[in-house]
Parts: structure tokens; C-alpha cells; sequence
């Protein structure tokens, strides 16, 4: 009870920070065509450089362990809105160098149901139409929710070296059992599964947690402020009775739930979001915050 009051008590500061500064600067907070949290972003950062570093320098992708990446977080708190964002980056990233893209999708439960389709799928990706001038994402979605060993295959695949003539791969793997990477790693270790435990260590780009939205008020801010630019690119404003519904309350399970709130709570006028209850004429910009954008 005391943490959640702790929480509480941070996020009211957070969210008065917001309402006091001039703008609320989303330059730097973008993945792909959504906003993210600093800390997201940080994590992300890092792997981008990564990704970016392979595509610029093939003679650097030796392994297919450097290639590879893990999205932790709880269900409904946006994952898949997340690495969608992550393979249009690799996408661009990909172009922009001259490159061919393809992407493949695996969902364990759906595509993969036992360790025989792993094997067969790991199979397949190596022995795919060689094309050292394409970038590839291959993505394993829910691979915690396997009811068969799923890591151990992997162990000495993405050991084993690449060849000069195929395709650089990308491998993201979600989960959403554990709220983050180090939950998941310390369970790993705590029940002594050591192909899972060796599995969470070979990921050489890095791992992104995605923190749940009822304890960011950040991040709850720029869902609706990304929600609404997806649909009006001309709003500048966000109203300050929106910041301090939307950044201070812990109701939001998750990013449809937020979506769907604002979406029928709030409005555009005069290019500002505002709550539809405080919409009485014209909106006054000294009541909102500036969207800083480029």
C-alpha cells in the first residue's frame, strides 16, 4: 500500500512539472510514427545505434546474436504498437542505405506450436533466396507462452557464425509473462532453467522494458498527445485539465484504454486537445501547454 502511495505521490509531481513547463518537447521522444517515455527511449537508442552500425558495416555482423533484441512488458501496455514502430525504424534505416526489407511474423500458440516448427522455421530463415543486399526482421511474438522448449534451439543458432551471401537478420523476441527483462532473467535463475537463463543472455542489441501506462504519466501523455497528431499533424497545444486527467490517473490499464477515453472525452479546437467538459468558446492557450515538435 505504501508504494502505490509513493507512485501516486511521483506522479502528482510529474504531472505538475507538465503543467509548468512551457512545452512539452516530443522531438526526441519518437519511435517510428508514436511517442515514448525517456526512459523507452534510452533503451531504444542504444539499440538503434546498434542496428544501425550492421547496416552500415556488414563485416561487423558476425553472429547472429549481435542482431538480436527482447521487448518485455505487460500485456495491453502497447508491445506490438512498440516493435511495430521498431521494424518501420529498421525499415527506413534499411532504405536509406539502399537496401531490400522483408519482414516475417511468428506467434507462438499460432504459427509455432511445438519444438519441431521451431527447428523447421530456423531452418527456413537459413536456407531462404540469399540476398546480401536485403534486411530482414524476423519477429517471435508471445515466444514465453511456448508449452515447448523454445529457447534451446535457439542457444546454438544464434551462437552460429553468419554467412558473407544472406540477408542481415534482425530477431525480436516479446514477452509479456514478466513485467520486465530482469524479472524475467532473475525467474530464469531462481528455477534453475538454464537453456532460458543462457537464452535472456544472447541478445547483443540490447532489451527494451515497457513499463506499464498506470505508472508512467510521461508515457500516458504521449499516447494521447501521439493519438491525436496521428489525426490532426496541426495541433500545438494540449490543454492543462487534459495533462492533469490523463498524466495523474492510474485507471488506464493499458493503451486501448487510454485511446478509447480520450477519444471520447477530448477534442480539438483551435488546433488545442482539450477535455470536452472545459470546451466553452475558444480554449485559452494560457490554460495549455505547447506541443514542441519539429
Amino acid at each position: 500500500l505504501l508504494l502505490y502511495e509513493i507512485i501516486g505521490y511521483l506522479d502528482y509531481i510529474d504531472t505538475i512539472n507538465m503543467c509548468e513547463q512551457k512545452a512539452i518537447d516530443i522531438v526526441h521522444n519518437g519511435i517510428g510514427k508514436c511517442y515514448y517515455s525517456d526512459i523507452v527511449v534510452s533503451q531504444y537508442n542504444k539499440i538503434k545505434e546498434g542496428i544501425t552500425n550492421l547496416i552500415a558495416n556488414r563485416s561487423k555482423w558476425t553472429k547472429y546474436n549481435l542482431s538480436s533484441m527482447i521487448i518485455s512488458g505487460s500485456a495491453g501496455q502497447g508491445k506490438s504498437k512498440l516493435i511495430e514502430q521498431i521494424v518501420l525504424e529498421i525499415e527506413d534505416i534499411s532504405k536509406t542505405a539502399g537496401m531490400d526489407f522483408e519482414q516475417d511474423t511468428y506467434t507462438i500458440g499460432t504459427e509455432i506450436n511445438s519444438d519441431g516448427e521451431l527447428k523447421k522455421v530456423l531452418s527456413t530463415i537459413k536456407e531462404q533466396t540469399k540476398n546480401p543486399k536485403m534486411v530482414q526482421v524476423v519477429f517471435f511474438d508471445e515466444f514465453d507462452k511456448a508449452h515447448f522448449d523454445f529457447c534451446t534451439p535457439f542457444l546454438p543458432f544464434l551462437e552460429s557464425r553468419t554467412q558473407d551471401n544472406e540477408p542481415i537478420t534482425f530477431y525480436i523476441f516479446a514477452q509479456s509473462t514478466y513485467a520486465s527483462h530482469k524479472m524475467f532473467e532473475n525467474k530464469a535463475i531462481s528455477s534453475q532453467n538454464v537453456s532460458q537463463r543462457d537464452f535472456l543472455t544472447r541478445h547483443q542489441l540490447g532489451h527494451i522494458d515497457l513499463p506499464e501506462l498506470r505508472s508512467s504519466s510521461q508515457q500516458k501523455i504521449f499516447t494521447v498527445i501521439g493519438h491525436y497528431l496521428r489525426e490532426h499533424p496541426d495541433v500545438t497545444h494540449i490543454s492543462k485539465n487534459c495533462i492533469l486527467l490523463y498524466a495523474n490517473d492510474g485507471y488506464f490499464n493499458g493503451n486501448r484504454d487510454l485511446i478509447k477515453h480520450c477519444s471520447h472525452n477530448c477534442e480539438i479546437i483551435n488546433n488545442v486537445i482539450c477535455l470536452k467538459d472545459e470546451i466553452i468558446g475558444v480554449p485559452n492557450c494560457d490554460d495549455a501547454v505547447m506541443i514542441g515538435k519539429m
